[in-house]
């Protein structure tokens, strides 16, 4: 799927369990960088959907990041090789274990099985192809301000929005809010640029 040449959304979302739900940010491109459009939490997929829906969907948005992974590892893996790679070249991240694995735990994978979920409304809603793509922002945040070491994540992610051409933040964010504004930030990079497949596909990574 190719962008529409009108495209000037990108969208990021924080995917949590049952209880917590999506947050999501939606960003507009403007002259100076980025103006925030929307940020808040839903509950549902269909929540999601119905604000970007209101956004234009498909047709108005460049891309979407998703903090969760469309799939779980293969059968009989512990976790996916994009995983490896990121740990590797960036940050450790949580792996994502098989579906057998996450049948057995489904409270401590309830992220995991939420996210599986978004991301099939997304492809039902018609979000296709490489348009909604898997982010991190922990990896995000360490190659934007650096390895966060004993600075609390607050403030380092706090650091780290406030270096980023974004207008439109309210007077204050918590971690969920920061971490899919984050993702709505890699998500339109990655869209301007051509939605190009780095190593870590497929998470895709801001440029160090």
């Amino acid at each position: 799927m190719t962008r529409p040449a009108a495209a000037r959304l990108a969208a990021g979302i924080d995917v949590g369990g049952p209880r917590k739900g999506f947050d999501l940010a939606v960003c507009e491109l403007v002259a100076q960088g980025w103006q925030l459009r929307h940020l808040g939490r839903h509950a549902t997929p269909a929540g999601v959907l119905a604000v970007l829906a209101s956004h234009g969907g498909p047709e108005e948005v460049l891309a979407v990041g998703v903090d969760a992974p469309e799939e779980p590892a293969a059968p009989g893996a512990r976790f996916r090789p994009s995983e490896l790679l990121v740990r590797r070249l960036v940050c450790g991240i949580r792996w994502t274990p098989d579906t057998r694995a996450i049948a057995a735990n489904p409270t401590f994978y309830g992220w995991l099985i939420q996210g599986f979920a978004l991301w099939q409304a997304l492809r039902a809603a018609g979000f296709r192809g490489d348009q909604v793509v898997e982010v991190f922002p922990t990896a995000a945040w360490t190659r934007w301000c650096g390895p966060r070491r004993a600075r609390s994540r607050g403030a380092w992610s706090r650091a780290g929005l406030a270096g980023l051409p974004l207008s439109g933040l309210p007077p204050r964010t918590n971690q969920d809010q920061r971490d899919a504004l984050a993702a709505a930030l890699v998500a339109g990079r990655y869209g301007l640029a051509g939605r190009p497949r780095g190593p870590t596909w497929p998470i895709v990574l801001p440029d160090p």
